[in-house]
């Protein structure tokens, strides 16, 4: 019976009938390697076994009575709905080769496809003069190699195949004769071949071959020779191409169900089929030579005419059918030999230049089965390792996984689905449950992310497929939102092509009269040029000039190092090739000088605090008095008649300390060498726009990974933190989510009151807690309005540099720390007394809603929320905090290594043990339990763990709170029956 497949969904390419591949869509990868629960869809197709195998049955008899490309056609899409089917058994499921039927199927297409140069190519091999002894031949080696691979029960699948490539041999046959032999039977093979029935194969077949060797007899016996040999290579070399085709299909199913894969890979299928395949090919290569065509190698090896009319007489005997012509006196025999050059003598054999060639060939043909036999014997001796590691793997796969009992939903199911994945059941929940939990989560030995970072990035990845959709909408055109979608579309295409900018084109973009800059002749010329300048492109210099709502803002600017950062060795280089670059005079000392004027310039920025408010200032209490006039008319040239400037007028500075440093160490310098210092500084914020998106930056070092949603994320929400907050709450948050952890807060909050809140020797105050869980709250869901710049979705530079020039109000700064908690996906604490739960906490994995037990998310979010209160409540008393962690620190009872973690590490970790135990009693709490949740209430429980140490997996950090939360919880040690001493607390 054949073994069906989970439904895949399939993308074939259309260049499958051209060049016989096929494409296996992003789905359909995605759902080879995916997690089990995930992987399966409302859409499935259920078909019956036995039914689907009787259509197997005659759809095999259908097709031996169609045209080939018919027949072709029909089979390939058999084949492609058998990757449709869904089998009881799932591991037959898991171990199907799918690549296997992916094969066949392309095949089929091709050949469906009526390609002639293929089906010469082919032709040559099937049209050996044989007889009809090929036929039979290519069937029973087909059907063998299947049966022998699959064993009986998928055996329906060979037999589809071995009928349509019987079909196919007769169908090449004719179409070469009458091609290439002009019979004049030609009309009447054509009009049998479209009504070809089973009961004319034999007939056609003798047709066929009475064509060809009334061809051959008509040919000079060198000519008979030389085709002779060439119908013995072109047969062996089509019959490595079916013992491919048959190995690669039959082996490969045959190793993956023996072996069990757990996970199905194609990297992994080749590893076993190939050895196979090739193990294959070279005994049937074998059997062929020496057995099926030793006649044509007496033939050709003799390279005697006398030899080959004795042998051709005798081959054609049988059918009564021997030319006249062959019957050639002795003179004429031994004429046309002088002619051809065939020699007679053995000496004279053993000098002729064919003869030395083919001896060439056959020692080279042996020494070449020789070495891959050698390669064949050492990639079995590694395979067989290969399978032993398999074979533990599958072991590990079919232990005993929890009891489904504990859940009544699917979303629970799906979760204790990649639980049961994740877990090793071989570790002992008592010894080291991080291990049980997480024992399998990197066993495939793939370089893996901890889970808090994978569930980030899968969160990260729907957000940004969500924000292209929106940059594709039209609904939404004239909005800020629409904008921000439009600008991390730009920014994903730029990021996609990898491509940096050189200084040129970046002084192109930035918009820059670098020839004001360039003749300035004292250094308030040169002050006033860059004010106008900076003010007018947004860009920086040595000091940043901005304008929002008619208020010039005045802050610190940067050096080449910020441009450039922890590269400050590899300055000296990215100066000199600007210098060439840039349109400036060429000088020896000029890399130098510029190089210790930015190293001046970066040590001045470093020790001096960052400045973080700005204050109201009159234009003539800016730094220096003897630039009050730059100011003045750099701020006017910069506004363009927007608004005017004068000695008087009110605008808001930073950092006036710093800025006068600033302008000390530019204004002690030569002019030339300020103004080329001061002119790179705004292009090189142009060139950082592009370097951070590709691998070797500005400076050609190499970077890590870069992920370009990440990154594009991260640029849009510094640009657009109103935006960007409210959109991710908007676009992944459900009104039921919300509802659902309002739900979650009232029931903690109430366990809280009711319960002691004895932390290992400190009373919290019940009013405390509930104080600070009243102001627990969710991301806002609605922006301010505020008008943005127009964004272009096809030139992120420019909408970079349009957006450069904007200022964040103190408000729009609080909105800039939101988005940037967003993206991270952690609960943080603002001013010490509220906390705001991002999005990613009210979201799949962590947080299931739509599934309603408390199980799953009470030890997840829940957890957190608790430590958090509780630690808020502990960094308000400092005392208490320090007594509580040199007590942690001291503890000999556990074997962690808790003295290299930081402080902050360890005020969370102490409070774990009571937020586990309070926040399962309040899951239990939550909702009165059923009947059937009383009965497996103690897996239930272990369910709560199990979860809580799922999030943590991967991360050695999560590791030590896993282990020691679990340890020291009274909770977990009833729900696992672990026998503990209990722990004394020495602080009374």
């Amino acid at each position: 019976m054949a073994r069906a497949l989970r439904t895949l969904p399939l993308a074939v390419s259309p260049a499958v009938l051209a060049t016989g591949s096929v494409t296996v869509s992003r789905a359909a990868y995605g759902a080879l390697t995916a997690d089990a629960p995930y992987a399966y869809g409302a859409h499935l197709l259920q078909k019956s076994g036995s039914a689907y195998c009787l259509l197997v049955v005659l759809c095999m008899w259908v097709l031996r009575l169609l045209p080939l490309p018919v027949s072709a056609c029909l089979l390939s899409l058999l084949l492609l709905s058998l990757v449709g089917a869904e089998a009881q058994e799932e591991e037959a499921v898991r171990g199907f080769g799918v690549d296997s039927v992916l094969l066949i199927a392309s095949l089929s297409l091709f050949v469906a496809a009526d390609s002639t140069s293929l089906l010469l190519r082919m032709a040559l091999w099937l049209l050996g003069v044989s007889g009809a002894r090929l036929r039979p031949l290519v069937l029973t080696f087909m059907t063998a190699s299947f049966l022998g691979a699959l064993v009986l029960p998928d055996f329906l699948v060979a037999l589809v195949l071995s009928s349509v490539l019987e079909k196919a041999v007769l169908h090449l046959r004719s179409k070469f004769v009458s091609k290439q032999f002009r019979a004049p039977s030609q009309s009447r093979i054509s009009q049998r071949r479209a009504t070809l029935s089973p009961i004319h194969y034999e007939r056609l077949v003798q047709e066929m071959d009475s064509i060809l060797q009334r061809k051959i007899q008509c040919s000079s016996p060198v000519e008979r020779a030389r085709m002779c040999f060439t119908i013995r290579k072109t047969f062996i070399v089509g019959v490595v191409m079916t013992s491919t085709l048959a190995s690669a299909c039959g082996k490969s199913t045959r190793a993956l169900i023996a072996t069990g894969i757990p996970r199905y890979s194609f990297k992994a299928s080749a590893f076993i089929v190939l050895p196979m395949a090739l193990g294959t090919t070279i005994l049937c290569w074998g059997a062929l030579y020496f057995v099926h065509l030793s006649e044509y190698d007496e033939l050709a090896q003799r390279s005697s005419a006398l030899a080959i009319r004795d042998v051709m007489r005798a081959k054609l005997s049988s059918m009564g059918r021997i030319d006249k012509r062959l019957r050639m006196t002795a003179a004429e025999k031994k004429l046309k030999e002088t002619r051809n050059g065939l020699p007679d003598s053995p000496v004279e054999r053993a000098s002729s230049p064919r003869h030395r060639k083919l001896d060439s060939a056959l020692v080279i043909c042996a020494l070449t089965v020789a070495i891959l036999m050698a390669i064949l014997l050492l990639v079995v001796v590694i395979l067989a390792f290969k399978v032993e590691e398999c074979d533990r793997l599958l072991q590990l796969e079919r232990e005993p996984v929890a009891d489904k009992t504990v859940c009544f939903n699917t979303a629970c199911e799906m979760a204790v689905a990649l639980l049961n994945k994740w877990q090793n059941p071989n570790v002992q929940p008592c010894n080291t449950f991080h291990r049980h939990v997480c024992g399998r989560w990197r066993r495939t030995g793939v370089e893996r992310p901890n889970y808090a970072a994978e569930n980030r990035n899968n969160f990260l990845v729907r957000a940004g497929l969500i924000l292209e959709r929106v940059a594709n909408s039209t609904k939404s055109a004239s909005t800020s939102t629409h904008h921000m979608a439009l600008f991390y579309a730009s920014c994903r295409r730029f990021a996609v092509e990898q491509r940096i900018i050189g200084f040129r084109e970046a002084l192109h973009l930035s918009g820059i009269d670098f020839r004001a800059w360039l003749t300035s002749s004292s250094f308030q010329d040169l002050f006033s040029v860059i004010v106008a300048e900076c003010l007018r492109t947004g860009l920086t210099s040595v000091i940043s000039v901005k304008v929002r709502d008619q208020r010039v803002y005045i802050d610190l600017g940067n050096t080449l190092a910020h441009f450039l950062p922890n590269q400050t060795d590899r300055l000296a280089s990215v100066i000199e090739a600007a210098a060439s670059e840039l349109p400036i005079p060429r000088n020896p000392a000029l890399v130098p000088a510029l190089v210790n004027l930015d190293s001046h310039l970066y040590r001045a920025l470093a020790e001096s605090p960052p400045p973080t408010e700005f204050h109201s200032i009159a234009v003539h209490q800016l730094p220096t008095q003897a630039l009050v006039l730059a100011w003045v008319h750099g701020l006017n040239r910069g506004l363009s008649n927007k608004m005017s400037v004068h000695r008087g007028t009110v605008v808001s500075a930073s950092g006036l300390t710093e800025i006068r440093g600033l302008i000390g160490i530019l204004s002690s310098v030569e002019v030339r060498l300020a103004s080329i210092y001061s002119l790179m500084l705004p292009i090189a914020q142009v060139m950082s726009y592009s370097g951070a998106f590709h691998p070797f930056g500005v400076d050609g070092s190499r970077r890590n990974h870069l992920d370009p949603t990440n990154l594009c994320l991260r640029q849009t929400a510094e640009r657009f933190p109103m935006e960007m907050t409210v959109w991710i709450t908007q676009a992944m948050e459900t009104p039921e989510a919300r509802g659902y952890f309002d739900s979650m807060l009232t029931t903690l909050g109430h366990v809280i009151r009711e319960l002691p809140t004895h932390v290992k020797g400190h009373d919290f105050n019940a009013s405390d807690i509930d104080d600070l869980q009243m102001k627990t709250t969710f991301m806002p869901h609605q922006v301010p309005p505020r008008a943005v710049p127009v964004m272009d979705r096809d030139d992120f530079l420019r909408n970079m540099i349009a957006l450069s020039g904007q200022v964040l109000d103190e408000n729009e700064r609080s909105w800039l720390q939101l988005s940037r908690q967003q993206l991270n996906g952690d609960p943080a604490v603002l001013d010490g007394q509220t906390m705001v739960i991002p999005t990613l906490q009210l979201t799949g994995d962590l947080f299931h809603s739509e599934a309603n037990d408390p199980m799953l998310d009470y030890s997840t979010v829940g957890v957190r929320v608790l430590v958090e209160w509780a630690n808020t409540i502990l960094s308000q008393n400092p005392a208490v905090s320090s007594r509580l962690i040199e007590i942690l620190r001291n503890r000999s009872s556990i074997q962690l290594p808790l003295e290299s973690l930081p402080e902050d590490a360890l005020r969370w970790m102490l409070f774990l043990p009571w937020a586990l135990d309070l926040a399962l009693i309040a899951a239990r709490m939550s909702s009165p339990m059923t009947p059937e949740e009383v009965t497996v209430a103690q897996s239930r429980d272990q369910l709560f763990f199990r979860r809580f140490c799922q999030a943590g997996c991967g991360d050695a950090r999560e590791a030590l709170h896993c282990s020691y939360g679990t340890r020291y919880s009274a909770l977990f040690a009833k729900a696992f029956e672990c026998q503990w001493e209990n722990y004394d607390c020495p602080c009374s």
